[in-house]
């Protein structure tokens, strides 16, 4: 029987949210919900520019145009239409035909509907498309 050291399954498990975290999230959802519409109205005026007076110490008033700010834009489309995927390219003309088949393997275990091996070579069924590779 061991003595101490790391266990299998002992711990809190990945993810669990204690009751301070889950207090604390509770509270800031509570006072961004409260402070919603005043919010969006904040987001909105940034994504479309907004023209301010301002008075100076001086006793003169200024008034000048914010341009319209793309960040806010962005944030605003993406909420709506969701964050486009970025595209990653990797030149793997440095690997050979075996290093190559393996990592194909390696990167798409997850298509396979039982996640297993193909031992004897034989292609697997995919559970959702592969798309086709096409050379650069």
């Amino acid at each position: 029987m061991s003595r101490g050291g790391k266990r299998p399954g002992a711990g809190r498990p990945k993810g669990a949210v204690t009751r301070i975290k889950h207090d604390s999230l509770s509270a800031g959802e509570k006072r961004i919900g409260d402070r919603l519409p005043t919010l969006l109205d904040n987001l909105f005026a940034l994504a479309d520019g907004v023209k301010e007076e301002r008075e100076l110490p001086s006793g003169k008033t200024i008034v000048y145009t914010t341009p319209p700010d793309l960040r806010a834009n962005i944030y605003l489309v993406d909420r709506v239409l969701g964050k486009p995927t970025n595209r990653h390219e990797h030149d793997l003309s440095h690997l050979s035909d075996e290093e190559l088949i393996a990592r194909a393997t390696e990167l798409f275990a997850d298509f396979r509907p039982d996640g297993a091996d193909s031992s004897d070579g034989t292609p697997c069924q995919a559970s959702r498309p592969v798309p086709p590779h096409e050379p650069s």
